[in-house]
């Protein structure tokens, strides 16, 4: 496994460097609730996986991963099959792709993040169950490290990353914060999608949140799981049906004691002021 890709030390990188795999990331060393941080090395989040090298197999089994929670639906997955054995935890459902109708009829960025707000509102109010299996699924060793995925990493897996974070005692700018992290990594073939998107009329402004990610749409949705559900952890032990136990299994596992970093590349942005080295 190469240097940069070490997990064992303080010299960590929150961008795993693959070569054909965008978006790869880990979710530790993020300051968490009780002095405590985001353990490294566990959960990672990311695009697609299809498109492995011969050295990005090498540099994924250096990882010592154990379970791949791929979130696309079935189409996705014949299309673009996973290099890896993996389980399946669809999360769109066709009201989504009917609410996705309001990304083609935006005109400007605020009219998108609204759209896209909206589809992450249903999501979260629909799929509890799913984003329950999955955290749950997280919370045995058996699955760990982990990685969790869909098509860019992005939407599917940021609500999912959002919950795990909230649930860990992450707070909500630092959750905010990584979801952000892709737009700074961008997606596998976003020229392409910016083509797809302008042949279908969608205006350059409602394409930008597209394939970007800017926080609002999903600070929106969060703050919408607040009002209906009292904040992430009820809406985990409520519509979620996560066990009590198993949410203490969670933090127990997945956060530690002891200094935070949140990792760098080059192309990351500003970290929050929790995350900034002085």
């Amino acid at each position: 496994m190469t240097e940069q890709a070490n997990l064992n030390g303080n010299g960590r990188q929150r961008r795993i460097p693959f070569e054909g795999v965008k978006n790869f990331r880990d979710l530790g060393g993020y300051p968490a609730s009780g002095g405590r941080s985001t353990c490294w090395g566990l959960v990672y989040r990311s695009g697609r996986l299809h498109n492995f090298t011969e050295g990005d197999f090498g540099l994924f089994a250096g990882l010592g991963v154990r379970a791949v929670f791929d979130l696309r639906d079935g189409t996705e997955r014949g299309v673009d099959p996973d290099p890896v054995p993996s389980v399946h935890l669809p999360v769109l459902d066709e009201l989504a792709g009917e609410e996705g109708v309001g990304i083609l009829r935006a005109t400007t960025a605020r009219e998108a993040e609204e759209a896209v707000a909206r589809i992450y509102t249903g999501l979260l109010r629909r799929r509890a169950r799913v984003y329950g299996q999955l955290l749950s699924s997280l919370a045995d060793p058996a699955n760990r490290p982990a990685v969790v995925h869909c098509t860019a990493g992005k939407d599917r897996t940021g609500i999912a990353a959002a919950l795990l974070l909230g649930a860990l005692g992450v707070d909500r700018a630092t959750v905010l914060y990584d979801y952000e992290l892709t737009g700074q990594e961008g997606y596998f073939d976003a020229d392409s999608l910016r083509r797809t998107l302008a042949a279908a009329g969608v205006a350059s402004a409602a394409a930008d949140v597209v394939v970007g990610a800017p926080a609002a749409p999903l600070a929106r949705a969060l703050e919408e799981l607040d009002r209906a559900y009292g904040g992430t952890e009820e809406y985990l032990l409520g519509p979620a049906g996560l066990e009590p136990g198993t949410l203490r299994e969670l933090r127990q596992a997945l956060t530690e004691v002891g200094p935070v970093g949140a990792g760098s590349t080059s192309s990351s942005p500003a970290e929050p002021p929790s995350l900034r080295r002085v």
